[in-house]
């Protein structure tokens, strides 16, 4: 760690002596679990009463456990699947898992998937202080989002959009293998005039020790001796950089509004690239803009809605080593050079409209269109011709006539609650229906029903059903001759019990489901052989099905000066089958998370996260290279420890200081690899520390 880290731990400690601030918990559970939330209906209300599966994550909840970023927020959701390998983070939810492309993400409800693949993408690039709450919709939900929410939806709503008009902070992290981060938000009003700005830059080293010897290790980490033998052994030329830079802006005039959204960053490919590369890793460059302008609208009639434009660019850049001695059977014997890369630069052009109508108290509709233009940038890669001259040339099997492509979408969503007991007892349905047209994919019509049942005002259970679909990519057209794929679908039955009530002098909040969700046509990459010594070529083939049950709950209770969570989830999927073993891949069967915070001392707390995964089971390469085998991946139990002191007042403004410790036993554990047999899974951090100082303006 750089010596400025004790610096800054020097400034903590003086500050210890300065006036007193506010409370540490600004928000207490009962005015959290009131909190409007719009993403189960597009219309404000409770958890409570949103139809679905839906859990928040507030900023209270990310300060006292000491989260640093999106990747840190989202363990704590228990029906969410993951696997860090160091470059960016795949996954899926309710037990699907893979490169995270049936979830959808969301920057302050607008679409942030990565165009290249329609993935969530996901590195250290979502700096937690810049976040006001983290909302997670379970299963899918196309009907009011369209493709890529087949598992669910991830909404990340900012300070600079959801926090109070006079808003003004900074956030500074040092933390082990040169780890540092440095956040800013800062929002006023000028009149009818409010302008946010917030952004963040990162930056660590990431090569923890363990991290280099275990990269190195051909037995636990590769298992390929065809590869292992041409890679560089020495854990000293290991690297696992990351740099980032974040940059969000927010205008709001009247009824007008404008924003951007910008991120980039630059990595060597973590773990993944290990086993393949024959030096020091690829090096890859990622960046999104987003800009978008729209107005709402509010009629004397009572319809109000919104026009919205929407563009994003992504680009993608790659530096990668190769063997160019073809011919090698040692590491010795490569001769490699550096190879560049890249995804011309790819935009997409969205407009997007929705009304609302109340016709009275008890019903209401909403209806809206959204249409895009997609145009994907050719791949291409800077190539030696041979004398010396190097040029640009087409990836073979790109799809160059698959990369325009465009969506029109309509939807609408009717809500009607009923009284009939003349109680507090209410019957809530919300019923919608979308129409969705994609080029080079089949037509969808996309149902989603909900009814709510409330015994009273704060219970309720909740019966849903849900369709939805993801479109195939230009990467799955890539190297074959189709003309159209077919989507893949999801189906989903769910029944949810919530409960917000006092309990024990505090108040106890309460979800648990029962689900069911079925995935059916599967992307698969084939072979198809030529005739007569032709080279043949390659196809995605549309086939299986796989059903996955589950059941999921999370409970929080608050009461004095303890907060106390307990979440969970138990898997009953489809088995996967290898030499007649049925087991299952890739996924725990059991994950637990539970939580503690105590703010009893004076301008002091304490929080423990601990995280609990089952032994997870993988196919890998023997380590003798004549076969595969189930590997089983090790359970393991996390403790994360944070440290909360302050608010101190500064004049005007007030300090906190923090001090987070991940892994606090030096656990060794793994996550295993979703994606291939090799690596067949990926170690994560040792117990590290970090330090953190924030200012409030």
């Amino acid at each position: 760690m750089k010596t400025w880290s004790a610096g800054i731990l020097m400034t903590f400690a003086a500050s210890a002596a300065m006036a007193e601030g506010a409370d540490l918990f600004e928000l207490s559970l009962e005015e959290l679990v009131q909190l409007p939330i719009t993403i189960a209906a597009f219309t404000p209300q409770r958890t409570i009463d949103a139809p679905g599966t839906v859990y928040v994550i507030s900023r209270e909840d990310i300060r006292r456990y000491g989260w640093r970023d999106l990747k840190e927020i989202l363990a704590a959701i228990p029906n969410l699947d993951y696997f860090w390998h160091w470059h960016w983070l795949p996954g899926g939810q309710r037990g699907f898992t893979g490169n995270f492309a049936g979830t959808l993400l969301l920057i302050d409800g607008h679409e942030v998937q990565n165009l290249l693949a329609n993935e969530t993408f996901i590195v250290n690039d979502f700096p937690s202080h810049t976040i006001e709450r983290v909302e997670v919709l379970q299963g899918p939900n196309s009907t009011l989002y369209g493709g890529n929410a087949a598992q669910g939806v991830i909404n990340v709503v900012t300070r600079i959009e959801a926090g109070p008009e006079e808003l003004g902070d900074a956030e500074f992290i040092a933390g082990e293998a040169d780890t540092r981060q440095f956040a800013f938000n800062a929002k006023r009003r000028y009149g009818e005039l409010v302008l946010g700005l917030a952004g963040s830059a990162f930056g660590s080293d990431q090569d923890w020790r363990e991290l280099r010897e275990f990269a190195v290790d051909t037995e636990r980490f590769s298992r390929d001796p065809k590869r292992d033998a041409l890679r560089n052994l020495d854990p000293d030329h290991y690297v696992n950089r990351e740099t980032n830079r974040t940059l969000n802006g927010r205008l709001r005039y009247g009824d007008w509004y404008a924003g951007v959204n910008y991120r980039s960053f630059t990595s060597d490919k973590g773990m993944e690239k290990a086993r393949t590369d024959f030096g020091g890793g690829d090096l890859a460059r990622r960046a999104y803009t987003q800009w978008f302008a729209g107005r709402n609208f509010a009629f004397e009639s009572g319809i109000n809605g919104f026009v919205e434009a929407v563009r994003l660019r992504e680009l993608n850049r790659k530096w990668a080593q190769i063997n160019l001695n073809r011919a090698a059977r040692t590491y010795d014997e490569v001769v490699s050079a550096v190879e560049y890369s890249e995804i011309l630069p790819s935009t997409r052009t969205t407009l997007k409209t929705r009304w609302n109508y109340s016709f009275d108290a008890q019903r209401s509709l909403i209806a809206g269109y959204d249409g895009w233009r997609q145009k994907m940038g050719d791949s291409v890669v800077l190539r030696d011709r041979g004398d010396g001259v190097f040029q640009y040339e087409r990836t073979a099997g790109w799809r160059a006539d698959k990369s325009s492509s465009e969506v029109n979408a309509a939807f609408v969503q009717y809500s009607q609650q009923w009284n009939p007991w003349d109680d507090e007892r209410t019957l809530t349905l919300v019923a919608g229906l979308r129409h969705h047209s994609q080029s080079y994919t089949n037509n969808a019509l996309l149902p989603r029903v909900g009814l709510v049942f409330k015994p009273d005002p704060d219970q309720a259970f909740k019966l849903t059903y849900g369709e939805a679909f993801r479109p195939p990519t230009s990467l799955e057209f890539e190297g074959t001759n189709d003309e159209s794929i077919e989507s893949q679908e999801m189906l989903m039955w769910e029944l949810n019990h919530s409960l917000q009530r006092p309990l024990w002098g505090g108040l106890i909040n309460h979800s648990a489901a029962l689900y069911e969700m079925t995935a059916v046509n599967f992307y698969e990459r084939i072979f198809i052989p030529g005739e007569s010594g032709s080279i043949g070529r390659w196809l995605t083939q549309v086939s299986g099905e796989h059903r996955v049950r589950g059941i999921e709950e999370l409970v929080q209770w608050q009461g004095g000066d303890w907060l106390v969570s307990l979440g969970g989830r138990y898997l009953d999927p489809d088995k996967a089958e290898f030499m007649g073993r049925d087991y299952i891949a890739d996924v725990p069967r059991l994950k637990l998370k539970a939580g503690i915070a105590y703010q009893g001392f004076a301008k002091t707390s304490l929080a423990l996260f601990a995280d609990h995964w089952s032994t997870t089971y993988t196919l890998a390469n023997n380590v003798d290279n004549t076969g595969k085998e189930i590997l089983a991946v090790p359970a393991w139990t996390t403790l994360s420890l944070n440290a909360r002191f302050g608010p101190y007042a500064i004049g005007d403004a007030r300090l906190h200081w923090a001090v987070y410790a991940e892994n606090l036993t030096d656990r060794t554990y793994y996550h295993a690899n979703a994606r291939g047999t090799s690596p067949i899974q990926f170690q994560q951090a040792p117990r590290n520390f970090r330090l953190q100082l924030v200012v409030d303006f």
